[in-house]
């Protein structure tokens, strides 16, 4: 590929002036990045939670 025709094909992806370029949309967004990683970090908490009670229970098994 020549020069010209190499700069022609990369000036095409330039958008124009005082064009509004959306750049997350959805789950990637900022604000619902937050939100989503919130609700990981507590469905991770619950579940870590949840298999400590399972461990202690199997524990009170061989215990008994």
């Amino acid at each position: 590929m020549e020069a010209r025709g190499f700069i022609s094909a990369i000036i095409g992806h330039i958008p124009d002036r005082n064009f509004k370029m959306i750049r997350y949309y959805g789950v990637y967004e900022r604000t619902r990045k937050k939100f989503y990683r919130g609700l990981l970090n507590r469905y991770k908490s619950m579940r870590s939670a949840d298999s400590d009670d399972k461990s202690e229970k199997r524990l009170m098994h061989y215990r008994a």
